[in-house]
């Protein structure tokens, strides 16, 4: 298998695993809001998303909707030290904006150096 997807891959997996363990074990190594740290953390799997499979982004971005909704209903209903808040999507989805953005700006700026 490629590089790229499982990039994506992992980041996923880390991103599930973080979404459902306690706060108590999880790292504090950004001491951000809990918005910013959804948004950064959407932006960052759109970003690797992409990358790993440019022809299929709108499956990848849908599907980054769905699996951000997924882990607010399992944080909702199975887990005690986090709360599934819709909020929280909507953070997400902005995250996956800024992956997006961030994502046709690269390759853009790709298009240019090559010229």
């Amino acid at each position: 298998m490629k590089t790229k997807p499982l990039i994506f891959y992992y980041c996923i997996i880390i991103v599930a695993v973080m979404a459902v363990a306690p706060r108590s074990m999880l790292p504090h190594v950004f001491d951000l809001g809990d918005k910013a740290r959804h948004i950064l953390t959407f932006a960052m799997l759109a970003f690797t998303g992409s990358l790993a499979f440019p022809n299929r982004l709108k499956i990848v971005y849908i599907g980054l909707i769905f699996y951000g909704a997924a882990i607010e209903l399992i944080q909702k209903n199975f887990t005690v030290s986090h709360i599934g808040d819709i909020n929280d999507l909507l953070a997400d989805c902005k995250g996956i904006v800024i992956g997006i953005i961030v994502y046709f700006a690269f390759r853009q700026l790709g298009k240019l150096i090559k010229v």
